[in-house]
């Protein structure tokens, strides 16, 4: 009796045992594996910064083609940017991008006058999602250079727009220091030459006299390698929601004032004396009367 007693209990363990672990067997088969969340958007930033760069490797297109050359010539720029109406910015502000981004719908377009990008959006939009919307911009009207975050622009291939750029904020800013000292001179200016009663006139005395030694406090100017480098990057100029904007071209019409000279003008113009006579109601009647010739 105690033999098949035992028997019967080794069985029944051994066949919990293997239910048991074919269970969790199953289990890990059924399991799969966890979807990595994924940014939206970092995902569209990382696609359009992908496909920013691969221009820069594709030699073969020209991605600058659109541009004219008004803008790597700054004496012809400005001459052009004085026109209330001028070419640049009539056609510039007619190729337009519509983008549908994570963060809402924009419609963008390059603006001369301004040097950036203007758009309009019903929300936020923050300025990488705008930066990664310019760079669509860009290859779609081949106009790289008006790309100028050098974040983003290979090293090795600046905004040929940015050192222009530059180039023209050294200048403006050496000129209005000049003009500063210039106004701050003391030389030429209406300052007064103040007496120093300080300066020791005795030459024994001057000998004798211990100098004085101010130490000025030491100023840390952050350099190039510590990570205090400034870059230069994108303007963007928001204009309002989509509402506003408009996509029918506004055009100034101007009303017709041209007028025409009737004979009764053309008359006195003739005959300067006309207005200085006496002209009264039985002379207009004499003239004004013209007879009829009708049968009854």
């Amino acid at each position: 009796i105690i033999i098949p007693a035992i028997t019967f209990v080794s069985f029944s363990f051994a066949y919990l045992y293997y239910s048991w672990k074919r269970n969790i067997k199953n289990i890990n088969h059924s399991k799969k594996p966890a979807d990595v969340y994924i940014n939206p958007s970092e995902k569209y930033i990382d696609k359009r910064n992908i496909a920013f760069l691969k221009t820069y490797i594709e030699s073969a297109h020209d991605y600058n083609s659109s541009v004219e050359p008004e803008f790597y010539d700054k004496e012809k720029y400005n001459e052009i940017m004085k026109l209330e109406t001028n070419v640049l910015e009539t056609v510039w502000k007619k190729r337009i991008l519509f983008e549908t981004t994570p963060r809402g719908n924009i419609v963008l377009f390059y603006d001369p006058f301004k040097q950036g990008f203007a758009y309009y959006s019903d929300q936020h939009i923050p300025y990488s999602i705008l930066n990664a919307a310019a760079m669509k911009y860009v290859c779609v009207f081949r106009c790289r250079d008006f790309f100028v975050d050098e974040q983003v622009t290979p090293e090795y291939c600046p905004s040929a727009l940015l050192s222009i750029r530059l180039q023209e904020e050294k200048k403006e800013a050496v000129d209005k220091k000049t003009k500063i000292d210039a106004m701050l001179g003391t030389k030429s200016g209406p300052f007064a030459k103040f007496k120093n009663y300080t300066k020791i006139s005795d030459p024994i005395a001057a000998s004798v006299a211990p100098k004085k030694t101010i130490n000025l406090p030491k100023i840390a100017i952050p350099s190039k390698d510590t990570g205090g480098k400034e870059y230069a990057c994108n303007k963007f100029i928001h204009l309002g929601k989509m509402s506003n904007w408009s996509v029918l071209e506004k055009r100034n019409r101007k009303a017709d004032v041209s007028v025409k000279e009737s004979d009764i003008m053309a008359h006195l113009d003739s005959n300067p004396n006309a207005q200085k006579q006496v002209f009264n109601y039985r002379d207009f009647k004499k003239t004004s009367h013209v007879e009829i010739p009708f049968s009854l």
